[in-house]
């Protein structure tokens, strides 16, 4: 027999994250709308300054370094997966979760406490929140060429009462997260329809997904991400390397030919460790594409590591060597010269797309991030559920996350679903000075990393086909 007051219910996590053209978002009706997510602000000039200060920041940064790299290697394959939407993810989750379950998560995300959480998301929300409008000699100078936008809700069952209202006034207030009643057992049809709606508004009809929750649904959460951006302000194509017989050399090392995109120089020298080099390119919006490759004689699985992404990550501007002085001494004149060479480098890319269906279940159990108790009957959930019979808890996590990198700019779709259950001389002295531009081309496997004018890591993963 079924007794509608001792069903057991699910609880879900999901997150869409969006990277292709410009759209508004009006809004999406839901059944019954309990709290309205705080509005989204600019960043103040001291918060700009310091953000990389934040308590949160280190431990964020160390996260999606790990989450980079937390899929298997396969070399037939391309893999493109959303560091900072599992986290925002986990953030909220956190919120929702009390006890050791709660501390496993807070540790995972690098932070000692919800307060230190709520603090750092916030002020990374509003970081990513970002509209730029085209060159103000273009015919459009109004236009919007570049943004970002970020959107999170909860949705709870309405046959489901017993919920701690503080915590969603949180997550209004910290996390900008709305949240809605849906009838989840009554109407579920109706339910998941609404959600579709909402998901498919707030990603400009891009992701237009039935999760089909099920009737025992207690709570989903939802973030969307929605991102536009080209390569320069006035909207136009990267210009196409012609008549150079391009190639690419994929990850199980077949010749392929190819046409590259020429992307514009930037000062520096590619950097060179001992098993790879990188560089990278900007776009129009400030976000920035690094591209990793391999050395000659290497693999991409070996430089495919923690190590990789956080040194390339956290490279200075010096560690591209720009500039390189050197000394010229003539005795027998009595004349140093001292010369000074000025690099720069373009990327020559091909266009290349990804898309990755990931189990983050798998790769959160593991040693890099020991969240475990979510993902059990263990698990408590009572600062939302303090009330709650039976066990609550996250038995499905998914990320589904598309890529796609052209001429034209970058489009990409994500879903992450989680269900519950000096020395002085007399000499004379010259100086020289001496400009030399490099082309940096991206001719075989390569990782890569997309991250935000702050340098958060948006998205991440490696390209053997392109």
């Amino acid at each position: 027999m079924y007794i509608k007051g001792m069903k057991r219910k699910g609880l879900y996590l999901s997150s869409m994250l969006l990277l292709t053209g410009v759209t508004s978002l009006s809004g999406c009706s839901a059944s019954t709308s309990i709290y309205s997510a705080s509005k989204a602000r600019s960043l103040t000039s001291e918060e700009k300054e310091n953000i990389n200060e934040l308590s949160l920041m280190e431990g964020l940064l160390d996260f999606s370094y790990k989450y980079s790299v937390g899929l298997d290697y396969n070399d037939s394959y391309n893999s493109v997966v959303s560091p900072i939407s599992i986290y925002m993810c986990l953030a909220e989750l956190c919120e929702c979760t009390a006890s050791t379950t709660q501390q496993e998560i807070l540790t995972a995300l690098g932070v000692n406490s919800l307060d230190e959480l709520r603090e750092g998301i916030s002020t990374v929300y509003n970081s990513l929140i970002r509209s730029v409008t085209a060159s103000s000699n273009s015919t459009k100078p109004n236009t919007v060429m570049s943004k970002f936008l970020l959107s999170n809700s909860i949705w709870l069952d309405t046959d489901f009462h017993n919920y701690n209202s503080e915590v969603l006034e949180n997550l209004a207030q910290s996390y900008y997260t709305s949240s809605f009643n849906v009838d989840f057992y009554g109407n579920n049809k109706k339910a998941n329809k609404e959600i579709t709606e909402y998901v498919s508004e707030s990603t400009n009809g891009l992701i237009n997904h039935d999760f089909n929750y099920n009737i025992y649904s207690e709570m989903v959460l939802l973030n969307t991400i929605y991102y536009k951006d080209c390569w320069n302000g006035y909207g136009n194509s990267l210009t196409q390397r012609v008549g150079y017989n391009d190639t690419f050399t994929n990850g199980r090392g077949e010749i392929n030919d190819v046409t590259l995109y020429q992307t514009s120089y930037r000062s520096g020298q590619p950097l060179d460790r001992e098993k790879y080099t990188s560089f990278y390119t900007k776009t129009y919006g400030g976000y920035t594409l690094h591209f990793i490759l391999p050395k000659d004689e290497v693999s991409l699985s070996e430089i495919y590591t923690y190590d990789t992404i956080k040194e390339v990550l956290t490279a200075t501007s010096d560690d591209y060597k720009p500039k390189v002085v050197t000394t010229i001494e003539d005795e027998e004149n009595d004349v140093l010269t001292i010369k000074t060479t000025y690099y720069e480098t373009r990327c020559l890319f091909p266009a290349f797309s990804a898309t990755s269906e990931v189990n983050p279940i798998a790769i959160l159990e593991g040693e890099a991030f020991g969240i475990n108790e979510v993902f059990t009957k263990d698990a408590d959930m009572s600062a939302l559920f303090p009330y709650a019979a039976y066990p609550i808890y996250v038995d499905q996590l998914d990320q589904i996350t598309t890529l796609t990198v052209n001429g034209k700019g970058i489009e990409a779709t994500s879903v992450t679903a989680a269900k519950s259950n000096g020395n002085g001389m007399s000499a004379a002295v010259e100086y020289q000075d001496e400009h030399i531009f490099l082309e940096y081309p991206v001719d075989r496997a390569f990782m890569y990393v997309i991250t935000s004018p702050y340098d958060i890591p948006l998205f991440s993963g490696y390209i053997n086909n392109a």
